[in-house]
């Protein structure tokens, strides 16, 4: 009996190393079962509570629209005005220039006459000198008229109002053989106004066309 169990013990321990693999194996084909229904479960609960991709509507152009307030006789209306607002103009900046003396025409005329005239309209005389028909000069005359200022000959002139009726900043003088002097305003127009002073008394004036 001794001999014979002797024999059987390495058969036994062989059995118990094959069955415990067995079992292992089993035991690891569990477990990645396990794993393959866990990750199943999981993919198909991702699936089912993900978020709803939300519904894109496409765009429409809508034309802005504009109220006007129309009052007809005492009763207000709302009218809906539809249509693309206009880009309001943007006004540019006009620089405002000061106007010079120059920049207005005065009237001017020396004993009645004014430069432009013509030969028919005026009585030949000569003080009168013309180009053509066109009166160019009015020589020695006794009275000079600016608008409503009128200056004679003998009269006390005050260069300072006589500066400011005429259009214009230029002024030259001249000292003439008997001591007047001769003071020259060139105005735009072309006509220059010609003013012969002494003794601060107007002696006579001219109108000669430049």
């Amino acid at each position: 009996m001794q001999d014979g169990q002797s024999e059987f013990l390495p058969l036994d321990y062989k059995a118990m190393r094959r069955n415990r693999g067995e079992c292992l194996l089993v035991s690891c084909a569990a477990v990645g079962c396990l794993l393959v229904v866990a990750a199943a479960a999981i993919l198909a609960l991702w699936y089912f509570l993900r978020p709803r991709p939300a519904e894109v509507r496409p765009m429409v152009h809508q034309t802005p629209a504009r109220r006007v307030e129309i009052q007809s006789g005492g009763a207000q209306v709302n009218v809906a005005v539809t249509g693309t607002p206009q880009p309001m103009a943007t006004a540019t900046p006009v620089a405002e220039e000061t106007p010079l003396p120059q920049d207005f025409s005065a009237s001017i005329s020396a004993d009645g006459y004014m430069l432009g005239m013509s030969k028919g309209a005026v009585q030949p005389s000569k003080r009168l000198i013309f180009k053509g028909t066109s009166l160019v000069q009015v020589l020695e005359a006794r009275t000079l008229q600016v608008d409503e200022r009128e200056w004679k000959a003998g009269d006390k002139v005050e260069l300072a109002q006589l500066r400011a009726a005429l259009p214009t900043r230029r002024e030259s003088q001249k000292t003439e053989r008997d001591g007047s002097t001769r003071h020259s305003f060139p105005l735009a127009s072309g006509v220059e106004v010609q003013v012969w002073l002494h003794n601060g008394r107007a002696q006579k004036f001219a109108l000669v066309s430049r």
